[in-house]
């Protein structure tokens, strides 16, 4: 045989693996905001299992609830509904008084359990003074156990999901929702300590991020596919976008909760932020008390992908905006990282010494710009009492890297 003929059965045979690999494997295209597939190929290996063999067009995907969630609390001036998940995959309604707590069921191994109260939903301030302790960990994503047990670890609360971080402030920056199963559970518990830390002197500040955002906004791209399940179930609607928005409407009160939120807080001289702040938006000369009063008007209008005809509530809101800028921490697609003059002109407009960021993940808790940017977010572990799951302590002018072990090391 030739070389030139040789050569074309290796070109044959190669050609022929990937047409046989092509169509063994499935495929298929989907918005996955709103759950419409357009095109789907089950892939020959369908023969070997239980999924039907062929090719479907034009549906929307289907979604199961995956065990126990809740509760849903809407109301208004004439309604109080409470909806749960219960372990047998089915939604109920059950009654809800004025005076009673809610029961929370976390889906995990130790089935753990809290009651909440729902109260009256009250703005955030935008500046505090310097706490003698400060904790802060962000992107949980729905991940109670990480959460929980790191909480647990250093001091925060007890087994039983009671305050004991006394006038110690915790900062939860940003990204508490998606991808995770318990992401109400996590969101009630946040709710809880809130309550019991003002009852003693101490403070949680839960910063939204892009995620919060997307969800308000009802973009499920990134939920576990239970919430939208129960989305659907509630709204009667099948489009997934059209369902998770009337999830988080008006009459949910942690959708009321989350807008109350901040995008930024400082306290004492640092600066808690989800993505970064953009040397543009000094342009404008904002306050944290401006910018937070824009999220507030503008968190479920889609400005990421759209304008407002506002120059400043575009950018704050857009891909340069605090929920979504990389800059800060790395280049990135629509821009290069910031000089290190620019960032000092940030920390100086804002008046503080250190910023302190999630959103881009770092192999480990790390810093930058002579220690004075402080980078949290990491990939945390999925069980309890992990090592992969960090956050920082700011003690007495010191900053330590602290994990769901209760491990504490200086940063430097």
């Amino acid at each position: 045989m030739t070389f030139k003929n040789k050569f074309k059965s290796i070109i044959f045979l190669l050609i022929s693996i990937v047409i046989i690999w092509l169509l063994w494997i499935p495929f298929y295209r989907i918005d996955k905001d709103k759950g419409f597939v357009k095109f789907h190929w089950s892939g020959l290996s369908a023969i070997f299992d239980e999924r039907p063999l062929g090719i479907k067009l034009n549906y929307y995907e289907e979604v199961n609830y995956q065990g126990l969630d809740g509760p849903y609390l809407y109301q208004n001036d004439t309604i109080k509904k409470v909806y749960y998940v219960t372990e047998q995959n089915s939604l109920v309604e059950e009654k809800f008084g004025k005076i009673d707590s809610l029961i929370v069921k976390v889906s995990n191994d130790d089935k753990d359990i809290f009651f909440v109260k729902p109260a009256v939903i009250e703005n955030e301030k935008s500046i505090y003074e310097l706490p003698c302790k400060i904790i802060a960990i962000s992107d949980i994503e729905g991940n109670f156990n990480a959460l929980s047990s790191f909480l647990i670890s250093n001091g925060v609360i007890n087994k039983n999901f009671e305050w004991t971080f006394d006038k110690g402030h915790l900062v939860l920056l940003g990204d508490f929702v998606d991808r995770g199963e318990n992401v109400t559970q996590v969101l009630w518990l946040i709710y809880k300590l809130e309550f019991d830390a003002k009852k003693s002197g101490g403070k949680v500040h839960f910063v939204l991020g892009n995620h919060e955002i997307m969800n308000l906004q009802g973009r499920p791209a990134y939920a576990n596919e239970k919430y939208i399940k129960i989305a659907q179930t509630l709204s009667g609607k099948k489009d997934f976008s059209e369902a998770y928005l009337s999830l988080y409407n008006e009459d949910n009160f942690l959708t009321n909760w989350l807008n109350s939120k901040n995008a930024t807080v400082k306290i004492g001289d640092l600066l808690f932020v989800h993505g970064g702040i953009s040397p543009k938006i000094l342009l404008y000369k904002h306050s944290i008390e401006q910018i937070n009063q824009n999220i507030r008007k503008n968190a479920k209008s889609d400005i990421y992908s759209k304008t407002s005809g506002d120059s400043f509530t575009d950018l704050i809101n857009g891909k340069e905006g605090i929920f979504w800028y990389r800059g800060m921490a790395t280049d990135y697609k629509y821009y290069d990282k910031i000089k290190q003059i620019e960032y000092e002109k940030i920390l100086k407009f804002f008046r503080v010494k250190k910023c302190v960021i999630g959103h881009t993940i770092n192999e480990d808790i790390s810093t930058d710009f002579n220690n004075s940017l402080i980078k949290i977010d990491v990939l945390h572990g999925l069980e309890k009492r992990s090592k992969k799951t960090k956050g920082v302590l700011f003690e007495k002018e010191k900053v330590f890297k602290i994990d769901a072990l209760g491990i504490k090391s200086e940063l430097k």
